[in-house]
This record gives C-alpha cells, structure tokens and sequence, in this order.
C-alpha cells in the first residue's frame, strides 16, 4: 500500500476557519500527532497540544481511515480546540 492520501471534509474546513485555525496545524496533528485517542465506529482523534491566542489548548482532529483499493485515506472529519487538557491528556496538563 502507498502512503495515506488526506482529505478535510467541508465540514472540518468549516470548522478550522470559525475556530480560526490553519489547515497545516490540522495536516501536523493528523500526521505527527502526539496522542491516538479511539473513536466510536473505528475512528480516531488525532491530537496535539498547541498555543492559540496566548493560551494552550489540546487539538483535537476527528479522522476516519478508509480503504480503497491500494490506497488509504485519512478522512478529516471535524476539528476542534479544546482548553479541558485535564480532560482528554493522559497524564493531565
């Protein structure tokens, strides 16, 4: 199989432009994130801790893998920033 192609569903685009995020923050988080967390129907977020506005924040990128003859898909479903880091980090802030 080759490398996993990405696609941000309208949706995500959507958000990352309300929430006044970039899509290379959201690209970086998909491909480097620092923690998986599981998902209901097999998907995932992707996150990673990041700076916005002087405060941290946990990025959090709903993704969904798809298969598709060789190819895999990484489908960006929503995304969002969260200040709850005692929440969802494991190991807390």
């Amino acid at each position: 199989m080759s490398e996993p192609r990405m696609r941000i569903s309208p949706h995500a685009l959507q958000q990352i432009r309300l929430r006044k995020l970039t899509v290379e923050q959201v690209i970086r988080v998909v491909t480097t994130p620092e923690q998986l967390t599981v998902a209901a129907h097999g998907r995932y977020f992707a996150e990673s801790r990041i700076q916005k506005d002087g405060k941290r924040y946990l990025l959090r990128v709903l993704v969904e893998r798809v298969e598709q003859d060789e190819f895999v898909i990484l489908l960006v479903l929503t995304v969002y920033p969260t200040s709850k880091l005692t929440k969802y980090w494991r190991g807390g802030e």
